[in-house]
């Protein structure tokens, strides 16, 4: 069984000592990848469903505090070196 990371997905990290709990990024998902922790002081954005990331990247867009970034393939590195 695969161990649950609720930061990051095949496509995206996510930092959540970045997020400000704007919850923009979890609306703008049209997968529901995303989720949120909201305890007191303890409000940032999760990777609740890391499988059904599909790389849109909508999330990275809309989020205004750059709490979430791209995962950029060794390949695709390798590609604009050359």
């Amino acid at each position: 069984m695969k161990k649950s990371n609720h930061h990051s997905t095949a496509f995206i990290n996510l930092y959540p000592r970045h997020c400000e709990g704007c919850w923009q990024c979890i609306e703008t998902c049209p997968h529901n990848v995303l989720d949120n922790v909201a305890i007191l002081w303890h409000q940032h954005a999760i990777v609740r469903n890391a499988d059904q990331c599909k790389g849109c990247m909508k999330c990275v867009s809309t989020c205004p505090c750059g709490a979430i970034t791209p995962i950029i393939k060794q390949k695709e590195k390798t590609d604009k070196v050359a």
